[in-house]
Formats: structure tokens, sequence, C-alpha cells
């Protein structure tokens, strides 16, 4: 749950087996997340910066102020949630760790 992107790595017996996040995993708090060739192709020529625009900073300046938006509070733990689930494909989590600086936003994860 980081601050640009939000990752997700699945460990098997101490070792890497997936992982998803960065350019390609969903929304994060400043990053559009995967974008679909489609839109890709609309855009035509467009800066490399667009990948790094875009996310739910657009909809809540600060982490905190997420935490009062429900939209963008939602796009944030369902684009997470769904990397999560994604690696379930490769394995089965015994436990899902969490970390980054969203994580320690008050009241983001339940306890």
């Amino acid at each position: 749950m980081g601050f640009g992107y939000t990752a997700s790595v699945a460990v098997k017996n101490g070792q890497v087996v997936d992982g998803i996040g960065g350019s390609t995993g969903n929304i994060g708090y400043l990053s559009l997340g995967g974008m679909d060739a489609e839109l890709a192709y609309l855009l035509g020529n467009f800066n490399k910066e667009l990948i790094f625009k875009g996310g739910v900073q657009k909809l809540a300046s600060t982490p905190e102020e997420m935490m009062k938006n429900d939209d963008a509070l939602n796009a944030y733990l369902e684009g997470a949630i769904k990397d999560v689930l994604q690696l379930t494909a490769s394995i089965d989590p015994r436990e899902i760790l969490v970390s980054g600086r969203i994580s320690r936003v008050e009241g983001i994860l339940m306890n």
C-alpha cells in the first residue's frame, strides 16, 4: 500500500513466486495503474508522466482525506484487494501481510 503504487507479492517457502504492481497493477494513490490499450491508443502520443498521474489523489488531496471520501477510498481498496486476489491463482495464501505508507493512515486497516 505504497504512496505512488500498490504492489502485491506472493511468497512460497521463502521465495517470491508471483507479483503484481507498478504500472501493471491497479490504481494507486498517485498512479493511474494499468492502462487499457484502447485508452493508450486514443490518447495517441502521450508523455510517460501520464503513467504517474491520475491516481486516487485526484479525488482526495491527502491520504487522510481519502478516508473521508468514499469514492476515493473504495477505488484504492478495491484495486489493492484485486491485486492480492489475482495472486491466488499462483498460491493459496496462509496469511496476508500489509505494509507501505498508506497502510499507516489511521483507520485504513481494521485492528
